[in-house]
């Protein structure tokens, strides 16, 4: 029942205690415990109105257990309207009486400005709180705040600490994370025998990650290249896209595998299917050349590349662009090319920036401008692009936005010819000059 379980056996609990000693009159006791019982009853049954009822009076004479118990239901809108700042309010009149998940529940709030403005540093103060009485929850909380350095200074020795309080608990994902630190050696010493240790804990629990990072371990005690392909099937079947990606990429290979391509495929697939986005860009290429037993559709490809690229991945932003000005897939567009060479530009894709560079030139899909055409070819041509070295001599040669310079014209070529370029070679004034260029 959510935090709300174990209430009635932690209540009982604290209720004996107060009447023996004399901090309640047992008749009232009595009645208060009825009345809470009750209304924990109402809760489990969903009369979540009636438990409400119940519940709140004894909230108001200073309940703690009640006043989270309200708290958490105005959080989740059971039986009252949903509104997270009288949450809040509740959880924090609960907290300040050292009710811990309210504690908690109250530092997530100011994490995440959930009722109440975020205010890192007291979302911190509040778990602190709730993680110092070995509330899990808290303790695992806390410790991705020092991973991460939030409200807190950057710490990995204390996040490892806490996780390994949480793990001892039977934290899943603290038994995961407390793992992959001692695969690293970050925060703690490497040691890959105990990191198996603590990601078999959670891999029996059916965490994917952790059966991934089993699957990805050499019986060597090291990380594999290919890995274990048993246990990164194993991940693969129980629905981890990245297991599945990878899957598909040694089927492809058949390097540590035998090969088969219609396998991949189906992996490939159910990988995309799963908002992986190198999987997504890897069936749209597929479909859009007729691969590996795939037949070609360019409407398909067209949408995996659509997908991927709403993801950011800059490749399949590119490959979009390219759809937008053949118009395959789609209706040719120079707008919605230029956007989408702009985006994968930006994400540090060669071909992508050289492409944003020819739309200035051309004018294509933008208004030219040849000096933010020059800025993109640079762009490119600092990540080796030859085709844009190649270009960025002939804006010299010609003087397109620059002043004609016939020695920065017969450099770029030279930078473009030892990468290859043919066009660039023939550019090259002389023999002597083209042996220049080739040995120096």
């Amino acid at each position: 029942m959510n935090q709300l379980g174990n209430m009635a056996n932690v209540y009982k609990y604290v209720i004996s205690i107060l009447t023996a000693m004399g901090i309640l009159a047992s008749g009232a006791a009595v009645a208060e415990e009825d009345a809470f019982q009750q209304g924990l009853a109402a809760y489990e049954s969903g009369d979540y109105s009636k438990a409400v009822g119940l519940w709140r009076p004894l909230a108001e004479q200073g309940n703690g257990e009640a006043r989270f118990n309200i708290g958490y239901m105005y959080a989740q809108g059971q039986g009252v309207v949903q509104d997270t700042e009288l949450a809040f309010n509740w959880y924090q009149r609960a907290a300040e009486f050292g009710h811990t998940k309210a504690q908690y529940n109250m530092g997530l709030a100011f994490l995440q400005g959930n009722g109440v403005k975020k205010n890192t540093e007291q979302g911190v103060k509040w778990v602190e709180k709730a993680a110092n009485q070995s509330y899990v929850p808290a303790q695992y909380t806390l410790a991705v705040l020092y991973g991460k350095g939030e409200g807190v200074e950057k710490d990995p020795i204390k996040a490892a600490q806490l996780l390994e309080d949480a793990a001892n608990q039977g934290h899943v994902e603290a038994q995961y994370g407390l793992g992959t630190m001692y695969l690293s050696g970050l925060g703690v010493d490497k040691n890959v025998e105990t990191a198996k240790s603590w990601l078999s804990k959670a891999a029996e629990a059916g965490h994917l990650e952790a059966i991934y990072a089993l699957g990805r371990l050499k019986q060597t005690n090291d990380l594999a290249d290919s890995g274990d392909i048993e246990g990164i099937r194993k991940a693969a079947e129980v629905g981890f896209a990245k297991a599945q990606y990878d899957l598909a990429v040694e089927l492809f290979s058949g390097k540590s595998i035998a090969k088969n391509e219609q396998e991949a495929v189906q992996w490939l697939q159910k990988s995309a299917e799963q908002d992986n986005a190198r999987a997504q860009y890897d069936l749209a290429y597929l479909y859009t050349y007729g691969e590996s037993g795939v037949e070609q559709n360019d409407d398909l490809a067209f949408q995996w590349y659509e997908k991927s690229a709403a993801q950011g991945f800059a490749r399949a932003e590119y490959m979009l662009g390219l759809m937008y000005t053949d118009g395959r897939g789609t209706e040719a567009n120079e707008a919605q090319a230029f956007e989408w060479y702009r985006r994968a530009a930006e994400h540090g894709q060669a071909d992508a920036q050289y492409a944003v560079g020819y739309a200035y030139s051309n004018g294509s899909g933008v208004t030219p401008n040849d000096v933010e055409a020059l800025n993109w070819y640079q762009k490119a041509a600092e990540q080796d692009h030859a085709e844009s070295m190649f270009t960025i001599g002939n804006v010299y040669a010609n003087g397109y936005g620059v002043g004609k310079n016939e020695s920065r014209a017969q450099e770029w070529y030279c930078k473009a010819a030892k990468l290859g370029h043919g066009a660039a070679k023939q550019m090259i004034s002389s023999e002597e000059a083209l042996a220049q260029c080739e040995f120096n």
